[in-house]
């Protein structure tokens, strides 16, 4: 089995290879203290059917219990992730993945006192607009942080 390093090169690289960069500053979505700046998804990806992000989870969050219409997956760079699927609680550390199929019941939890940093990924496209439209994250300006 290869290392989810490996894998996640080998998914994205070809995308990379095609992405446009955007002259404009990239998207920043965000709910209360979470933040997620877009790195790829149709205004610099088009046609590709993936969104990728940097989520920032700030420590002592305890999100709710939702469902994504797509597959999610959480690749940890700092902090851990307490990411319940259905039910079972998956402790996601750095260099670790965190998935859920679309329809599952996924909550995400930082109880530690240290924030986690996580890339995120979701195919096919379409859930950054889910979370504005369905979770309430808001666009900001990603120049003024």
């Amino acid at each position: 089995m290869l290392p989810i390093r490996v894998l996640l090169f080998l998914t994205l690289a070809p995308l990379a290879a095609n992405a446009q960069t955007r002259p404009e500053a990239s998207r920043v979505l965000s709910i209360g203290p979470v933040e997620l700046q877009v790195l790829i998804d149709s205004h610099n990806a088009p046609d590709v059917g993936l969104e990728v992000g940097e989520i920032l989870l700030p420590s002592g969050l305890r999100g709710r219990s939702h469902t994504h219409s797509t597959f999610e997956a959480f690749y940890v760079l700092s902090g851990e992730l307490h990411h319940t699927v259905n039910g079972q609680l998956q402790v996601v550390g750095p260099g670790e993945v965190g998935i859920a199929l679309a329809g599952d019941s996924v909550g995400h939890a930082v109880p530690g006192d240290v924030d986690v940093r996580a890339i995120a990924f979701w195919t096919p496209g379409g859930a950054l607009q889910e979370l504005i439209d369905k979770f309430g994250f808001s666009e900001k300006d990603s120049d003024h942080e």
